[in-house]
């Protein structure tokens, strides 16, 4: 999928949804995943075609290209299949203006979160993302990423969602206990 094809496919294309050009960013996203674009972005899609607005979202992949290559080659488009004993809906959301990852480019994740056009930063962490203790409910600060991010506040490990930094004020890491 990629824009040059989508022209043929309009609103009165049946279960095709979709606008006609990306918002300008507001949103930064870190954990540019399946979870993210089947939902985040699908319900900022409908809250923008309700509400406008610059919404658009800046995903930040944390370690690997797959997902941000793939979203490039289509010009930041996918498409979201929803199925209901009523049927299938389709639908390309197109609020992604742009994505990276994190671990080629840790001073641009700085950079997107300071933005002053950023008005949310958001982020999905999936089971393989927790560092807490099981023993202590708390974040476990042994974890190597966590003190890779105490140690290294302004060029965190790759993971997102590690260790809670204000980055963009230039305040040193802190762990929330």
């Amino acid at each position: 999928m990629a824009t040059p094809i989508l022209p043929p496919l309009n609103a009165g294309t049946p279960g095709i949804l979709r606008r006609t050009a990306a918002p300008a960013p507001g949103i930064v996203h870190l954990g540019f995943g399946n979870f993210h674009r089947a939902h985040q972005a699908v319900y900022t899609e409908a809250a923008i075609a309700s509400r406008g607005g610059d919404w658009g979202i800046i995903g930040v992949s944390s370690r690997s290209s797959a997902i941000t290559d793939a979203m490039h080659a289509q010009d930041m488009l996918y498409t979201v299949v929803e199925i209901s004993p009523e049927g299938s809906k389709f639908s390309t959301p197109r609020v992604h203006t742009d994505a990276f990852v994190a671990a080629q480019e840790p001073q641009r994740v700085v950079a997107v979160i300071g933005a002053e056009t950023t008005r949310i930063v958001s982020l999905t962490v999936t089971e393989n993302g927790y560092t807490y203790s099981p023993a202590t409910g708390s974040l476990n600060v042994s974890d190597p990423d966590v003190q890779h991010d105490l140690a290294n506040g302004a060029a965190p490990a790759p993971r997102s969602g590690r260790s809670s930094a204000d980055f963009s004020s230039g305040h040193e890491p802190t762990v929330n206990q």
